[in-house]
């Protein structure tokens, strides 16, 4: 058939790719550490100019992602840990906290964001204000998302004993979630925006 282009060979097609292996073997032989190095927000640039979030050779300040997941999933842990709502003379506190999944600390156009998606296990206590007599005990299964629409995209609290009824109960630790939302988030950010040492 005239005119009918014959496809190249595969081998050759992707033959950069073969050489782009073999300069880094070289590179890695000398020592040479060709990674995006980490810079501050405000850090002089050679140029002189100021650079933007994220690393250097992301000079336009356009996306940068970087995994932060260890870092927050213990953070995480510890502030809800040691997070206590009070809501009608009643609090409510978590302990045995786990959380896992996906951080990521993302530069875009010069704002800092943090992405993530998670799930987390934990139990929590309903105690009085007052004396702090333990009236009901449960478990909790949250999954957590950066989405538009809500930060936790499931939370299922169960009570596994006490004495308020677990309507009551439930209602408790629903309660947590916008003020955990705003403490960790804040926290989040506060705490990983640094890069690295």
């Amino acid at each position: 058939m005239e005119g009918k282009l014959k496809p190249q060979a595969t081998s050759q097609h992707y033959a950069w790719n073969e050489r782009t292996k073999e300069r880094q073997k070289e590179l890695d032989l000398m020592g040479v550490d060709n990674r995006p190095q980490p810079v501050r927000a405000g850090d002089i640039s050679s140029n002189g100019a100021k650079s933007p979030l994220g690393s250097a050779w992301n000079s336009a300040g356009t996306w940068e992602e970087r995994d932060v997941s260890k870092n927050a999933c213990d953070l995480f842990k510890t502030m809800l840990e040691s997070f206590t709502h009070n809501a009608g003379g009643k609090e409510v506190s978590f302990s045995e906290a786990r959380a896992v999944g996906n951080v990521n600390l993302i530069a875009s156009r010069g704002k800092l964001k943090v992405g993530f998606e998670l799930d987390l296990t934990a139990k929590w206590e309903v105690r009085t204000g007052g004396d702090g007599e333990s009236l009901a005990k449960g478990t909790l299964k949250a999954s957590l998302e950066d989405s538009d629409c809500d930060f936790f995209t499931a939370f299922s609290p169960t009570k596994d004993q006490g004495t308020i009824s677990v309507g009551e109960a439930i209602s408790l630790v629903k309660l947590t979630q916008d003020p955990l939302k705003i403490v960790v988030v804040k926290a989040w950010m506060l705490k990983l925006v640094e890069p690295p040492p």
